[in-house]
């Protein structure tokens, strides 16, 4: 109650949190720190979620929008470059000239993902 009451966490957001909790208290009783875990056959389930998305309509708005930041302009863009490679901020946070190749023609991103050491090759 606690989470979901006067922290505003959504169900989800409070099962993660839980989880977290319930596997460091399992490591303070491997650790002699605790008898028990006070919540062992609580189950902690995910609720199904709806992720929204954006259209290509939506792209097209936000790329048209006129901005006069210089720092707002490199969000926005690497924003649209994410969405149409995939690419997740902490990989496009790497990306450096060398990861742009040009093959048969073709220019692509080869980088190693950050998150699972993966090699991408993404065509531009």
């Amino acid at each position: 109650m606690y989470l979901k009451g006067e922290k505003n966490y959504t169900h989800n957001t409070a099962i993660k949190v839980l989880r977290f909790l319930r596997k460091a208290m399992e490591r303070a009783v491997e650790e002699d720190l605790l008898m028990r875990v006070p919540f062992p056959k609580v189950v902690l389930r995910m609720q199904p979620t709806d992720r929204g998305f954006l259209d290509d309509s939506d792209l097209e708005r936000l790329r048209s929008v006129e901005l006069s930041n210089p720092k707002l302009l490199l969000v926005r863009d690497a924003f649209l470059f994410s969405c149409y490679t995939g690419l997740s901020y902490a990989d496009i946070s790497r990306l450096v000239r060398d990861n742009i190749i040009s093959m048969h023609g073709q220019s692509w991103v080869v980088l190693r993902r950050k998150k699972t050491g993966v090699l991408s090759t993404i065509p531009l």
